[in-house]
Order: C-alpha cells, then structure tokens, then sequence
C-alpha cells in the first residue's frame, strides 16, 4: 500500500503509556510500522506509440477503412504477469476497446509491449481526432493512465501505389516515396520487408528478387507514411496467381 508523507502519531495516553512495560508498547506500535512500510507495487506506463493506417478498398485512391495501432510500453514492480487489461478510451467519442492476454499483441523489445495494430470503430466510422486515454490496469485493480492525440485529416487524398508486370518485370509505381514492400506467407509470417525509394523495377531499386522472394502462395504488402495526412496507408494483400508473375490480384 502506498501512502501520502504524512506523520502518523500514535497515541495512547499518558496513564496507559506510563505503566505498559517496554515489550508491551513495542508490540503494540510494531504493526503501525510494518503498515508504514508497506509498499505495494503499481503499474507503470512508459511510452505510447500511436498511428491511423488507412486500408483502400479500391485500386485507384487511398480511401477506406481506417484502423487504429496502438502500442504501450508497460511495466509493473511485481512482474509483467501483473498486468491484466489495458483499455483504450476516447472519451468524447463515448467509444472504448479492452484488451486482455487473450486479446493484445505483446512486443519484448528493450521492455514490455502490449496493445494491437488493428482497431476499428463501429461500422461505417472512421478513427476520430482527439484525446485517447491509454489505462493500464493490474490484478488487485491499480491504474496508470497517459493519454495520445489523433489529428484530423486534413491532407490531399493520393492514389495508392500499384505493381504492374512487364515482361515479367515487377514495376512499383507509386505518387509517394519511399514505399515498403513487404512479403508475408500465407500463414503470416514475415519473409522480407524491404524500403524502396524512387518507384521502378523493385530487383533494381529496392534489393528484392522477383523470382527468390515473390511467388504463388506468398502475400505482397505496399505501405507508405503520408506526412500531410499523418496517415499510413497500407495496399494489399496481392496475390500472385503464377509463377511467371503474369497477373497480380488484391484480395
């Protein structure tokens, strides 16, 4: 238990005080001393890492679903198992996500991560602007508390970034730079992510072996950071249907 620095008198009186043997009196103000002592340990919340990824539902601009990542670097006196809920809450918006054990992606990298990259508001609702509370809470119930910012979109909307095959070539064309391409396997797994800085030929420009890194039964990711719109926007999955890579296919 934590307490105030407050000065804790205790008082017996004068007549009791003076006729208790030592012992007696010790014994007696010995719990008051343990209970001074007491500290039990609460939760901490170290940093937030917050971002709106834009997924396009078409092959022309990027508009669409938006999600919401957040990430919380936490930790706790008693241990990281101390932790039990981590809550998401905009208040003005009357909308909050929970998140368990069960339910939150965790990170163990230079401490503890936990959180998710894909939450969604009602159907139909984009990410709101403004104040999102970030609470932590352990087993017996104590909180810590920060809170992160969501700007409003105020940018240009920009078409999204495509491949297109030639000659069994893989060319990115792209309003943006840099993009990164990442490939995934159909189970998710992570198999390459490379950052490609001037649009062209990925073998060429952004290190990636068409043939070694790109095939059928892999997925391909595009994703970008729009400064104007302090927005990801992320392109994909495309789906190569044959090895020659003669068609790509969002899915």
């Amino acid at each position: 238990m934590k307490f105030n620095e407050k000065r804790v008198v205790v008082s017996l009186g004068k007549t009791a005080a003076f006729f208790l043997p030592n012992i007696t009196y010790l014994s007696l103000l010995l719990p008051f001393l343990l209970l001074l002592s007491c500290t039990a340990e609460t939760p901490q919340v170290l940093q937030v890492q917050s971002r709106v990824t834009i997924r396009p539902t078409g092959s022309e601009h990027a508009t669409g679903p938006e999600e919401l990542s957040v990430f919380a670097l936490v930790q706790h006196g008693d241990g990281f198992e101390d932790i039990e809920e981590l809550y998401i809450a905009h208040d003005e918006g009357e909308l909050y996500w929970r998140l368990t054990r069960e339910s939150w992606t965790h990170h163990n990298e230079n401490g503890n991560w936990i959180g998710s990259e894909r939450l969604r508001a009602p159907a139909g609702e984009g990410i709101a602007p403004g104040r999102y509370r970030v609470i932590v809470v352990d087993v017996g119930g104590d909180e810590a508390e920060t809170a992160f910012f969501v700007a409003p979109d105020r940018g240009p909307v920009l078409s999204v970034p495509r491949l297109v095959v030639v000659d069994d070539r893989l060319l990115l064309e792209s309003p943006v730079s840099p993009v990164t391409v990442a490939v995934f396997d159909r189970a998710g797994g992570a198999l390459l992510e490379r950052e490609v800085r001037e649009p062209g030929e990925l073998a060429a420009g952004g290190n990636i072996s068409v043939s070694a890194d790109v095939q059928p039964g892999r997925d391909l990711y595009l994703s970008y950071y729009d400064e104007e719109r302090e927005r990801g926007v992320v392109v994909g999955p495309l789906r190569f249907s044959t090895a020659e890579l003669r068609s790509l296919s969002p899915r």
